[in-house]
């Protein structure tokens, strides 16, 4: 077996999901890399052990040189050849500005396309160790992150989106990313492979060509297993990223707060009990993995912004400007991270400066000079407290798991469970109750809401009209979350 193919072959076999897929789209350009790549595939596809699997092939034209077309002919000849299912893309409106990210935009949401439509999850795609070394090279020159230093992974997952919105579930594979771009050129000229090379990759004018062209013959002149190394050290820093981000995972739900689209909170207290350096690289995943597809970007001057918000306490409240109208708020032990652009309306905005998480159990907690909170243990409630209380709500709480609660104002696209009459549970937008029930404006904006951890309305504060069924009977629950006003309050 030719050494390339069993290169390939092997990624594919190291894969987990290899043996339970039938179908690859594979992103095929008509250059060098996927023309090899493909014909690789062909053959990969041809053994035994592999019959069965189908490739299907993705072009796309970027129409971004006047050669533009020929490139789809050649692909689309080959795929004639050899018997092949394929999809030709084009991008209906290229731009000349920020060309390379928003040509990539428009690639994978037709690659996602073709996806849904061949009920595929896997993509293949030519990437190989010299796009790895440029790719690193150029966030190393640029700012990097944590995460950034993995570089191009060879094994990942991400959600593509199609052309009409919808996010497709994808393996990506590349099983290039071990081999050279010189090895891959003796092998289009020992099987006399047809290629197109691309005009623009000789422009002076992009850094990846100058990294191309200058940066990476000097490293691997100086050391000719620098690309070797290079990957080596790519996977030591993914494997390090991943360890992290498990051990993040593990105790995200302590530290964070999802709050849907309204965005999230950080519990300070909780931030400040760790290391300095496990609060950095807990930030810095945090921001990679929950924050970047909002903001497009960050710099090590937002880490260190965020990482002073959670530890300075010389001013209980405080605020941090984000890129894409997103906005930091510090008030006491909470840090509010939300989009400033998703609001009720001129007549309808909010006070959403008031959060409290609810993370002990049997304490009262003030909300403001009039009303105080808390979740109680069952048995511990005397009947004169529940006499007292304005509101009770059962709940079954299982002490092994984070008590994640909150506290908190309306916010948009809040909805309220709600039960008819006969018993039917439904949902309604909470805008829409409290608007039928005539409640004024001010009134509806000092409303508490109760939420649970997947920002589930458990009860209203003080309680609407509305037959707001309770999620867990008094027969079942463990612990009992109280409200209290404080002229109810006893004196003793």
């Amino acid at each position: 077996m030719e050494a390339l193919l069993k290169q390939v072959k092997a990624s594919f076999d190291a894969w987990p999901q290899w043996q339970q897929t039938d179908k690859l789209v594979m992103g095929v350009s008509g250059g060098l890399d996927s023309m090899v790549l493909l014909d690789l595939m062909i053959k990969l596809l041809a053994l035994k052990e592999n019959q069965g699997k189908e490739i299907i092939v993705a072009h796309f034209n970027h129409h971004l040189r006047s050669d533009a077309d020929l490139d789809a002919s050649l692909v689309e000849s080959f795929c004639h050849h050899h018997q092949l299912t394929y999809f030709i893309g084009e991008w209906q409106e290229p731009s000349h500005k920020n060309t390379e990210s928003l040509a990539r935009e428009a690639r994978y949401h037709f690659f996602a396309n073709v996806l849904a439509a061949s009920q595929s999850q896997v993509l293949v795609t030519a990437h190989h160790s010299n796009d790895l070394a440029e790719t690193l090279m150029i966030r190393l020159i640029r700012g990097t992150s944590f995460k950034g230093l993995a570089g191009i992974r060879r094994y990942s997952q991400r959600i593509l989106t199609t052309d009409q919105g919808q996010g497709v579930a994808t393996d990506l594979v590349r099983p290039l990313l071990s081999i050279s771009k010189a090895e891959l050129l003796d092998y289009a000229e020992h099987f006399k492979l047809e290629y197109r090379e691309d005009s623009t990759n000789s422009s002076r004018h992009h850094l990846r060509n100058r990294v191309r062209q200058d940066l990476l013959p000097w490293l691997e002149g100086e050391n000719p297993q620098f690309l070797a190394n290079l990957e080596s050290m790519t996977q030591a820093a993914a494997e390090a990223y991943q360890e992290n981000f498990e051990t993040y995972m593990a105790q995200e739900d302590q530290l964070v707060l999802a709050l849907g689209e309204n965005g999230w909170i950080l519990d300070r207290p909780t931030w400040r009990q760790l290391s300095a350096s496990r609060r950095r690289t807990f930030l810095t995943i945090f921001i990679e993995e929950r924050l970047i597809a909002d903001l497009g970007s960050y710099n090590k001057r937002l880490l260190d912004q965020l990482d002073q918000l959670i530890c300075d306490t010389a001013s209980p409240n405080q605020g941090l400007n984000l890129p894409s109208e997103w906005y930091v708020q510090r008030n006491y032990d909470q840090i509010r991270i939300f989009n400033r652009s998703k609001e009720l309306g001129p007549e309808e905005s909010v006070d959403d400066s008031d959060f409290h998480p609810l993370t002990q159990l049997n304490k009262w907690i003030w909300v403001d000079e009039c009303h105080r909170v808390g979740i109680f243990r069952k048995e511990q409630v005397s009947h004169k407290l529940l006499s007292e209380a304005q509101c009770v709500l059962p709940l079954n709480i299982d002490i092994k798991q984070p008590i994640n609660y909150l506290l908190r104002h309306r916010q948009p696209g809040d909805q309220i469970r709600l039960q008819d009459a006969s018993g039917r549970i439904f949902h309604k937008k909470l805008a829409r109750v409290m608007i039928d029930q005539k409640l004024p404006k001010n009134i509806r904006n000092q409303i508490w809401l109760l939420v649970d951890r997947q920002n589930q309305i458990m009860a209203c504060l003080p309680n609407i009209k509305a037959a707001h069924p309770t999620i867990v009977s008094q027969e079942f629950a463990t612990y009992l979350f109280l409200y209290q006003t404080i002229e109810q309050i006893s004196k003793v």
